[in-house]
């Protein structure tokens, strides 16, 4: 089963679409500097079709993919060790998890620096009625708590909300 993840970059009372125009260029630029796929807007159809109660004025869906070119996000939240094969070409670049954690801590935290958002909800591999564990969280404090719900599931990938600030 492939994973999905998605959410809402949370903004501001008077974030404008504007705003979100021009943020969306940034934080599209932040993703490319992380080698991180972001799909926003209409785009997010993970985010969209899965929990559009995340959704209103004043946010901007995304999904959070493993590249520009795919859908899903396994080489990102796969757990350790687990090699991810597309046709027989090993697609994953064998980074532990606590690096490719840590490099969304990164780009979370630089969303988190613009003036316009105050927070991002993040969905993680679970759909409409599935059960799942809810955390609020810090920044700074993203990648240590994920690893830690990893050892506790065994090193299979959570089903999680989690609201970042």
């Amino acid at each position: 089963m492939s994973i999905k993840v998605g959410g809402v970059f949370v903004g501001n009372s008077d974030l404008t679409i504007r705003d979100k125009i021009s943020l969306s260029f940034v934080f599209s630029q932040f993703a490319t500097e992380a080698r991180l796929g972001l799909q926003q807007g209409g785009n997010a159809e993970f985010q969209i079709s899965n929990h559009p109660e995340d959704i209103d004025k004043n946010t901007i869906p995304f999904d959070i993919t493993d590249d520009p070119l795919d859908v899903n996000a396994d080489c990102l939240f796969g757990g350790d060790g687990v090699k991810m094969y597309v046709r027989g070409y090993r697609v994953d670049n064998g980074e532990t998890l606590a690096n490719r954690l840590l490099k969304l801590q990164n780009f979370f935290h630089k969303i988190l620096s613009s003036e316009k958002i105050i927070k991002i909800i993040l969905n993680i591999n679970f759909g409409k009625g599935e059960d799942h564990d809810l955390f609020v969280l810090k920044v700074e404090q993203f990648q240590d708590e994920i690893l830690k719900l990893y050892e506790k599931n065994n090193n299979w990938t959570p089903l999680l909300r989690i609201e970042i600030e």
